[in-house]
């Protein structure tokens, strides 16, 4: 029943390369994109949504209770509210496809094909469907097929209401044009492009500061509700830099996909042992979701850096004397948050 209920939007991500997707034991892509480069080089990634997932679940839950209660109100003459309730499920598909395509470019690399895996403790398909057309949508916008993946139900192992969300994407790029490239050097800068809010990470320590908060409330300082800024669906940056990485010469030297431990963690992976990232703490304004959790939270600056993307999602390197070059290719804003100095290949903030 789920699969039927996938059907239309995993095809929907077909290209002319997939010889048999979804309902095969397993999915097949032509490989012959690989004669479109002189020496391919495939890129692979798995991860999963994580606890972003239960805050889901738990508001997707309260949406169909009020729709319940609305329901009741209508069939006694009263009109529903203008209102319209996010698909909260359709979200986290949105953040496993884009979460995964961003760790793939970061090595340089476009997306080919992605695969999902969902488990719960007894599958609702009318909620797996809800989020394979999350992913279906995130893949149709970056030209990345969704080639297959399993539902798995697994009673005694996951609870009753819980789900877990996970993905592997296949990209390609040429060895030469592979990132993090060798002449990162003392004096580059590192250029800072905005996330949409938390992404997929932080939400354990969110969720335990929210915990007893109405999250459909509107925030007057966000203009929104908790809801709504928290499940905001991570961003893909495939469409602002994929371009960009086609360039020759291409200005980026490095990116750096700021997830689970914050700029602190992400920066050094791609980092030379022998240089700091220095970071300027004023070059950018956190977004007020993040102020608003460090004030009820009562979090440290630190732990908001360790824990946190901050309102940066993904960080550049590049020669400082590209900086204008690359500034001016971007259809958007971005910060210049700092640069690199002399060090032992660890982020430093100022």
């Amino acid at each position: 029943m789920a699969v039927e209920l996938m059907k239309k939007a995993v095809r929907s991500t077909y290209n002319s390369r997939v010889i048999e997707g979804i309902g095969a034991f397993g999915g097949q892509y032509d490989a012959s994109v690989i004669r479109d480069c002189k020496a391919p080089v495939l890129v692979a990634s798995t991860d999963g949504v994580g606890t972003k997932t239960s805050l889901a679940l738990k508001l997707d839950r309260m949406s169909h209770s009020t729709q319940d209660g609305l329901s009741e109100l209508k069939a006694k003459g009263n009109s529903e509210p203008k209102e319209k309730k996010s698909s909260w499920l359709a979200g986290l598909g949105t953040d496993m496809v884009n979460h995964s395509i961003n760790d793939i470019l970061v090595q340089g690399a476009r997306p080919l094909f992605f695969m999902d895996y969902i488990a719960a403790e007894k599958i609702d398909p009318a909620k797996a469907a809800e989020i394979v057309e999350g992913m279906s949508e995130a893949c149709r916008e970056a030209h990345c097929v969704l080639l297959g993946g399993e539902t798995a139900e697994m009673p005694g192992t996951y609870r009753e209401g819980e789900m877990d969300i996970a993905g592997t994407i296949v990209g390609i790029v040429e060895r030469d044009r592979l990132l993090p490239r060798s002449d990162i050097a003392q004096g580059d800068v590192l250029v800072g492009l905005a996330s949409t809010g938390l992404h997929t990470n932080g939400y354990s320590l969110a969720r335990s500061i929210t915990a007893s908060m109405n999250l459909e409330e509107i925030q007057p300082e966000l203009g929104e509700s908790l809801a709504s800024a928290l499940l905001r669906p991570h961003r893909s940056y495939f469409p602002l830099l994929g371009a960009i990485l086609e360039v020759n010469p291409n200005p980026i030297k490095a990116l750096a996909h700021i997830t689970g431990g914050g700029l602190f963690e992400n920066i050094p992976r791609v980092l030379p042992p022998y240089l700091d990232a220095q970071i300027s703490v004023k070059s950018w304004q956190w977004p007020a979701i993040f102020s608003l959790l460090q004030r009820w939270g009562n979090v440290s600056d630190e732990e908001m850096r360790r824990v946190f993307n901050l309102g940066i999602g993904m960080v550049a390197i590049l020669e400082e004397s590209q900086l204008d070059s690359f500034l001016a290719m971007l259809p958007e804003a971005a910060y210049v948050i700092g640069k690199l100095v002399e060090g032992t290949g660890k982020v430093v903030f100022v």
